[in-house]
């Protein structure tokens, strides 16, 4: 195997996603970390939304959001709930985020961001003029403070395990007032994928205090109170303009029944995470809109590669071939998403199309008597990672099962899920709720050494470990593309994912509410992205 992996690759210092779901982070959702979020394909969902009308100056815009508790912070290196992120994102700038067609990445309070021709050395120059909430004008010193904070491990932040095996803290330079030069640890094509996605995506200044959090978003902090609710107001001098609302309210509200009805009763305008037995409600109210997108957010059964029996391949493609994925679709989401063919990130352009996988009983049990293990019971874990992991999981079982194949369900805590044996389960549910870039993914997922080697299928085919590490210093797009679509040749055929679908995400609001600008990322109400939100 071509060995150029990082000794950080695996270690994922600070704010694991272990540590994200022993400590509940993932009761309804979770955030994972990411990159690039791709194009609007074939599997889009158009949003209908009913409000429309001259936009309005102004106002105050109150938010239901799911997933919160005491924990919720406003550090942007220890978020890891939806609401912190929500928060986090209209408070914080980064330097660059995927554009608005979800086909690559956009500058923010970068004006150039560019590598030598090694793609080892990138250099950063900032926008002129852009202004910090407390009226400091952003410099390189800022960029080098913030960069540097994410690698920190007394920080915790979970953009370490992203960073950390590329950029090298001692080789950060500053050139000018606002240029920066990066010196990595080793080539990497799209470096700018890296710092699009949430856990490095703010910049801060020099000697930032999250007690009294200061950025350059569009909105600024009001006050704050962890696990109840959070007040921002209009930045006036937002390099991008200013807001229409003149103040944003985030409330939790973790119960989805509580969310939907405060949301009926008009105490709120907007609510994050509709249930999908709900949406039938929002649609026959007149006063509100669904706003429904799809979303490259998989909630996938994984196989562990190192472990038997799923170290033999056979057995691993029986199981793809156990699955009617339009049932667990059906079950898991009442429909509302689309059917996978075990590859993940679907919304990025180069990801590779391949014959759609259908179930094939016969040829499943022949792989399992090949195998030796067509008397073997087997045990998935489930664990209610996300929305529908424990219908889907229990949808898979009872396939299986019809089929004459022996499944049973393990049911635990995610708390339990995420403790001394995550990351050793043979089999078992997990929870992407992101469409990020599929390098990234795989350096996450299951690359070598990768951050979170849930089926460890990068540290044992060589050759896929081999691809990854040319496809990651290929600078020609056409021919990282080639490299890609090798690599998802190789997962298709013989990977440890079974990727049965993914799910849309649905949200509604008020019809007063409009200028939501709905993507497929994976995140709710646009990512969050409230600064052209109004009222009509």
């Amino acid at each position: 195997m071509e060995d150029e992996g990082s000794s950080e690759r695996g270690k994922t210092d600070g704010v694991t996603r272990r540590d994200l779901l022993a400590r509940g982070a993932v009761t309804g959702f979770a955030l994972s970390a990411g990159g690039l979020l791709a194009a609007c394909g074939a599997n889009g969902t158009a949003p209908s939304p009913k409000a429309t009308g001259i936009p309005k100056k102004g106002g105050v815009l109150r938010v239901g959001l799911p997933a919160g508790s005491s924990a919720d912070t406003l550090d942007p290196n220890r978020i890891f709930a939806i609401p912190d992120y929500c928060r986090t994102l209209n408070l914080y700038d980064g330097f660059c985020y995927p554009n608005a067609q979800f086909t690559g990445v956009e500058n923010r309070l970068a004006e150039e961001f560019t590598h030598n021709a090694k793609a080892d050395e990138w250099t950063l120059r900032l926008k002129p003029g852009v202004e910090f909430h407390n009226g400091k004008t952003l410099t390189a010193d800022d960029a080098i403070f913030s960069v540097k904070r994410i690698l920190d491990p007394k920080e915790t932040s979970p953009g370490r395990g992203l960073l950390g095996p590329v950029i090298d803290p001692k080789g950060i330079t500053k050139l000018d007032a606002r240029t920066v030069r990066f010196k990595l640890l080793r080539p990497y094509a799209d470096l700018p994928t890296l710092f699009a996605n949430w856990t490095t995506c703010y910049v801060v200044p020099v000697g930032f205090d999250p007690k009294k959090p200061v950025g350059t978003g569009p909105f600024k902090f009001g006050s704050f109170a962890p696990g109840n609710n959070s007040v921002f107001t209009a930045f006036d001098n937002h390099w991008g303009g200013r807001p229409y609302l003149d103040q944003l309210v985030f409330t939790d509200l973790t119960d989805d029944t509580a969310r939907l009805n405060a949301l009926l009763g008009g105490q709120v305008d907007v609510i994050a995470s509709v249930p999908f037995a709900s949406i039938p409600t929002v649609k026959a109210n007149s006063g509100l809109q669904l706003l429904e997108v799809a979303s490259g957010a998989w909630f996938p059964l994984e196989m562990n590669c190192q472990a038997a029996p799923f170290n033999d391949v056979r057995v691993r493609q029986a199981f793809r071939l156990l699955a009617d994925r339009k049932q667990m679709l059906d079950q898991a989401y009442l429909g509302h998403g689309v059917v996978g063919n075990d590859l993940y990130s679907i919304d990025d352009p180069d990801y590779a199309r391949f014959p759609q996988r259908q179930q094939d009983v016969a040829q499943a049990k022949s792989l399992l008597r090949a195998a030796g293990r067509e008397n073997d019971t087997f045990q998935l874990t489930v664990a209610n990672l996300g929305p529908g992991c424990v219908e889907y999981s229990t949808s898979f079982a009872a396939q299986a099962n019809a089929a004459g194949v022996k499944v049973t369900l393990n049911k635990i805590d995610p708390s339990v899920y995420g403790g001394p044996n995550y990351l050793k389960w043979p089999l078992a549910d997990s929870e992407w709720p992101n469409s990020l870039g599929y390098l990234t993914q795989v350096a996450l997922t299951d690359g070598p050494r990768a951050s979170y080697p849930e089926t460890h299928f990068g540290d044992n085919d060589p050759q896929f470990a081999s691809l990854y590490y040319q496809a990651i210093r290929t600078v020609d797009p056409a021919k990282r593309r080639e490299l890609e679509h090798e690599m998802q040749q190789i997962q298709y055929e013989r990977g440890g994912y079974l990727v049965w679908g993914f799910q849309n995400m649905v949200d509604a609001a008020s019809t007063k509410v409009a200028g939501f600008a709905l993507d497929k990322s994976g995140w709710p109400l646009g990512s969050a992205n409230f600064k052209h939100v109004h009222f009509v």
